[in-house]
């Protein structure tokens, strides 16, 4: 079997919709070549954009909206029922989150907030107080620590 036999195709993304398996469509998005996820995502109509993110888990839909330009990621984001986007925005990473909902309608941005995690929600505002072209706004909260006695081995 040739590998276009075998490579999943934009329009197998119905297929899997209409299942409404959550594992499939997982499967389906992972098997698409790199940056095809994305472009099958913004091929769809708001809708349907949608019930992608809403059948992923949170970590998955923010992967996948992280590979979109900010404006488009914003718009879908917009789109989700708050309690869908929260979950996805906890997910990002800091200045992600950050410029996503700066792009969105300030009430829009807000009630998605109120429903993130405390701490993660905190960072945000925290970023969004610096202009995003500044030091600050394109700094990130989330950072890596090692114990002084660690090794590569260890």
């Amino acid at each position: 079997m040739s590998e276009a036999e075998t490579t999943p195709t934009l329009d197998d993304l119905e297929k899997v919709l209409e299942a409404g398996d959550a594992q499939l469509l997982e499967q389906h998005l992972d098997a698409l070549p790199p940056g095809e996820a994305g472009l099958a995502l913004t091929r769809r109509e708001p809708a349907s954009q949608a019930e992608v993110l809403t059948l992923l888990d949170a970590q998955d839909a923010s992967q996948l909206l992280a590979t979109l330009p900010e404006e488009q990621a914003a718009q879908i984001l917009a789109e989700l029922p708050v309690e869908t986007a929260a979950p996805i925005c906890d997910e990002l990473f800091s200045d992600e989150k950050t410029d996503l909902l700066a792009r969105m309608d300030a009430e829009d941005a807000q009630a998605i907030l109120e429903q993130m995690d405390e701490e993660e929600a905190a960072d945000v505002r925290m970023l969004s107080q610096f202009e995003p072209d500044t030091a600050g706004g394109l700094m990130i909260t989330e950072f890596l620590s090692y114990r002084e006695d660690d090794d590569v081995e260890g």
